[in-house]
């Protein structure tokens, strides 16, 4: 498998999940952390795969930072923390080893990732711009997005939309998403096909026994080239 990411250009780093954390799925969300840890890189913009982005995060690389950690206000929160879905991050020895350090520390009760950045690199995270990631959600109602700021514009300041109306986008098919919610803003429809429309091509492109329903990297890059030609 790993072959095949580096014959499409994919640049791969190994992750060992800490082994003492005894749930699967939070072990697994904890790999984030690693990102920290790759000082090669004097800046890295982190995105989860559950999500299409609209734009080329071209500028993220170049935006002015006052901190080593840049994301977006978790919005739909009561009380707002950072989100942990999308960083800016420069990489650092001093970050990682905190990292890992509080990721060694939950062995007794699962904690979300978010949680887990917040609390580590509180006095460590600046605010990235409002309105450039968006969950899928504001287009659950016609007229949406209802989260954006005044003046802005979907194509233009909008990088990215995290997929979290009816969990991840590979749970449901674009028409199973249709049945189950029949009177959303077109968008919402669009977003999802967009993201299976790109996964079927990288999924054909995979050897046959390697052709899983996973979201990776270039299905990402492929995305980008069909949003602004479906969302009229």
């Amino acid at each position: 498998m790993i072959e095949v990411f580096h014959e499409a250009g994919v640049i791969t780093h190994s992750a060992v999940p800490a082994k003492r954390l005894p749930y699967p799925y939070y072990r697994d969300c904890l790999l984030k952390l690693h990102v920290f840890g790759l000082t090669e890189y004097q800046r890295i913009v982190y995105v989860d795969a559950d999500a299409i982005p609209l734009r080329g995060f071209e500028p993220l690389f170049s935006l002015s930072l006052d901190r080593p950690i840049a994301a977006p206000l978790a919005y739909w929160l009561e009380n707002p923390m950072k989100t942990s879905c999308m960083m800016v991050i420069e990489p650092d020895p001093e970050l990682y080893a905190r990292a890992e350090a509080a990721a060694r520390r939950q062995d007794k009760a699962p904690v979300f990732d978010m949680d887990l950045i917040n609390a580590v690199f509180h006095d460590q995270i600046c605010d990235l711009p409002d309105g450039v990631m968006l969950l899928d959600s504001e287009w659950i109602v016609k007229g949406g997005p209802r989260h954006l700021p005044e003046g802005s514009d979907t194509r233009q300041d909008v990088f990215y939309v995290h997929f979290s109306a009816q969990g991840k986008p590979w749970s449901h098919s674009p028409s199973r998403v249709r049945k189950l919610w029949p009177d959303a803003d077109e968008t919402f429809y669009v977003l999802r096909e967009t993201w299976w429309q790109a996964m079927k091509e990288v999924r054909a492109q995979l050897p046959v026994g390697l052709r899983i329903w996973i979201p990776v990297s270039r299905a990402l890059d492929r995305a980008t080239r069909f949003w602004p030609t479906r969302l009229e």
